[in-house]
């Protein structure tokens, strides 16, 4: 059996490669934010948690998709037990000059 620590390690040695795998090669951020653009899932003065946001992809589109529809009172929350992963999403919010 797989301990949490010995996940831990492994999402921060392939955290990279997990990040360019699901966005450059399997495109799954334009699959997923065509679903959630789709559905009205988002509502004004939601708090919205992403548990075990890896590299943030899902926050990265529920962020994106507040915006579009003006809904800026939307608070979210993003965390993962990989530190590398948070790194990943961090770098992302301040490229992308996210805030909220």
């Amino acid at each position: 059996m797989t301990s949490p620590t010995e996940v831990q390690q492994m999402y921060t040695k392939k955290a990279n490669l997990y990040h360019k795998i699901f966005f450059n090669v399997l495109k799954y951020d334009k699959a997923t934010k065509q679903f959630f653009e789709k559905e009205n899932y988002l509502n004004k003065n939601f708090r919205v948690l992403d548990a075990g946001c890896g590299s943030g992809l899902i926050t990265k589109i529920l962020v994106e998709i507040s915006q579009q529809k003006k809904l800026p009172q939307i608070s979210f929350h993003a965390f993962d037990l990989t530190k590398r992963m948070l790194d990943l999403l961090k770098k992302e919010i301040i490229q992308n000059k996210i805030k909220n």
